[in-house]
């Protein structure tokens, strides 16, 4: 599967040599191309072929996504190993021509790990860094989590009882109906 994406429609910005460079690399490894497809728009807004081959690719339609560069996918380093990791986890391949990484080779597969492995180093430092805040807090005596729901408990028994409904009793009682559900559950 081929996707190619050029920010603008502007004659200056033609998605033609992205499809041919995969094309023909393509041909060189002696693939069928099962999809192609293009945006022509800023990687920040609604893109409908991204979309389409994401589909292709979880309904296992092709073997490879195929792009020229990183950018032309993902927004962010994070979307970026989001989204390997989801191939990875599907079976299929990746690869950007740009950056020469190729999952279908071994020296492909290693910068993938390698790229996992800091994708993995950083996720942990944060869970490390939220942790030392969160103790830092409660040191400080500070209160965690949501806010607590002052809400009238007998007010919501007496309506409950009489026949309310429970997203009434929120509406009535300025509250979500979780709270609601769950001051009922105590009663």
């Amino acid at each position: 599967m081929i996707y190619a994406r050029v920010s603008t429609t502007d004659k200056e910005q033609d998605p033609r040599p992205q499809l041919r460079e995969m094309t023909e690399f393509c041909g060189f490894r002696r693939w069928s191309v099962a999809l192609e497809e293009v945006d022509q728009i800023s990687s920040a807004e609604e893109r409908p072929g991204w979309k389409r081959i994401l589909a292709a690719a979880r309904a296992r339609k092709g073997d490879v996504v195929l792009c020229r560069h990183f950018d032309r996918i993902a927004r962010s380093t994070k979307e970026l190993l989001e989204l390997l990791d989801e191939f990875r986890a599907l079976g299929i391949d990746f690869i950007s021509l740009n950056q020469q990484v190729d999952t279908t080779t071994p020296h492909g597969k290693l910068m993938f790990t390698i790229i996992a492995a800091v994708a993995e180093f950083e996720r942990a430092m944060t869970r490390e860094r939220v942790k030392l805040g969160l103790a830092d807090a409660r040191r400080r005596g500070q209160r965690l989590g949501r806010p607590r729901v002052d809400a009238d408990v007998e007010k919501i028994r007496m309506l409950w009882q009489s026949g309310v409904t429970g997203n009434e009793i929120a509406r009535q009682m300025n509250i979500s109906p979780s709270s609601v559900r769950r001051i009922l559950k105590r009663l």
